[in-house]
């Protein structure tokens, strides 16, 4: 009786505890006393080892466990890396941030040169029309004053023909004579030497009215 209840005041402690109190309580004899107090002892063993596994189990459940607790920063970590204002490897090209007063300044600069050079181009385009309208007002006063000038024959298209003018009455005559081959005795006065174009007006090739 005695090992019995010093048995069961240790079912709270470890199973090799209980095994070693049911060795020692196991039978010499064939006593019946001592085979009923060995069954007794095996009965509480098999007992208190299942309540020790199912207490063992719930104390692991009910144990908290530590959280991974990651040492990287999370704002130093990204998912898309390629967006990165910034190299982000130790090969990565190096990216410097640009002045912004300074890439203002470039883009002017530019800018400036740019439409300077269109404004040139259209000065010399402006130039090469003038000089043409003041061609073309040329032609047109020296064309007027040939056609209504005297011309007793028929021009011939990019023949070279002169302008003279009478000095006796002032009036205009075309002539094929050239000034040096008048002789000695030229009743003209020269006015220029002139070209007949394609679209019948007149050049002037030498001289001036």
């Amino acid at each position: 009786m005695v090992k019995l209840l010093f048995t069961r005041s240790l079912r709270k402690q470890n199973a090799k505890t209980l095994v070693g109190c049911a060795l020692i309580d196991a039978p010499s004899s064939d006593h019946p006393e001592h085979r009923k107090i060995y069954l007794i002892i095996k009965v509480f063993y098999f007992r208190a080892t299942k309540t020790l596994k199912l207490s063992m189990s719930k104390e692991q459940e009910t144990e908290p466990v530590d959280a991974f607790v990651n040492p990287i920063d999370k704002t130093k970590v990204t998912d898309t890396p390629g967006l990165l204002p910034y190299a982000h490897t130790a090969g990565g090209a190096v990216i410097r941030p640009e002045d912004k007063g300074q890439v203002r300044g470039n883009a002017m600069t530019a800018m400036y040169d740019q439409t300077d050079r269109q404004m040139e181009q259209l000065r010399q385009q402006m130039e090469t029309l003038a000089k043409q309208a003041q061609s073309l007002h040329e032609r047109m006063s020296i064309s007027e004053m040939i056609y209504q000038a005297d011309v007793p024959f028929q021009p011939i298209i990019h023949h070279v023909y002169h302008l003279y003018q009478r000095k006796s009455d002032g009036t205009e005559l075309l002539s094929m004579i050239a000034p040096g081959e008048w002789g000695r005795t030229n009743p003209y006065q020269h006015l220029a030497t002139v070209r007949l174009l394609g679209d019948h007006t007149w050049e002037v090739v030498a001289g001036g009215v």
